[in-house]
């Protein structure tokens, strides 16, 4: 799946001000109507284009939308990120054995090829000792991926989380203004319509 930050161009940070005029700006040039004149190649991909910078913007400028994409997104890019550290940690095992293959080689031959084990078994002791290096090389790259995945994770929660805060304040405020300016209205019809009133209770008693 395409990232949809860049079918329109747009960095992750993005607001949705600069999100519909990236969409705005695709798609007066990707819009079929603007193609019919073209070639059936270049109509199609145009089309195609149109329906995926469509679909990037429905779900960008929609917060839970996004919020949700981002998340797949990040724990896509972080399985990627562990298994490209396990590749290389590979990588660096096979070139760390061809390395101690070829350095015992090189000591036989320079013992004359005499390569019987010590009685105490001193030669197999290094063994279990580059096992455990190497078990706890990976548990550090684990445990590294899983701290930026959590990262990430804690920043999106908390976007969405400020976001969904500011909304519930401003409508909230706006409420709380509209109430408070039919509240001065009816004040004022009162205050309009209340001596008029008093007037015509005086008349009515003369």
């Amino acid at each position: 799946m395409s990232c949809l930050y860049k079918i329109l161009g747009v960095a992750k940070t993005a607001n949705k001000i600069e999100i519909k005029q990236a969409y705005r700006k695709l798609a007066v040039q990707l819009h079929p109507d603007k193609h019919t004149q073209s070639p059936p190649r270049t109509r199609a991909a145009a089309v195609e284009k149109f329906k995926q910078i469509t679909n990037a913007y429905e779900i960008l400028v929609d917060d839970r939308k996004r919020a949700a994409y981002d998340l797949r997104s990040n724990q896509s890019e972080s399985r990627q990120h562990n298994r490209q550290e396990r590749s290389n940690a590979g990588q660096s095992r096979q070139n760390n054995r061809g390395g101690d293959t070829k350095s015992s080689a090189e000591g036989a031959q320079s013992r004359g090829g005499y390569t019987k084990s010590s009685p105490d078994g001193g030669g197999e002791a290094k063994s279990p000792n580059a096992a455990q290096s190497r078990q706890r090389h990976h548990l550090k790259l684990r445990a590294a991926a899983a701290l930026r995945h959590l990262r990430r994770v804690c920043v999106e929660f908390l976007r969405f989380t400020v976001q969904v805060i500011v909304e519930t304040v401003v409508r909230a405020a706006v409420e709380m203004l509209i109430r408070l300016m039919l509240e001065i209205l009816i004040q004022l019809i009162k205050a309009i319509f209340q001596p008029s009133s008093k007037h015509n209770d005086e008349k009515k008693k003369k």
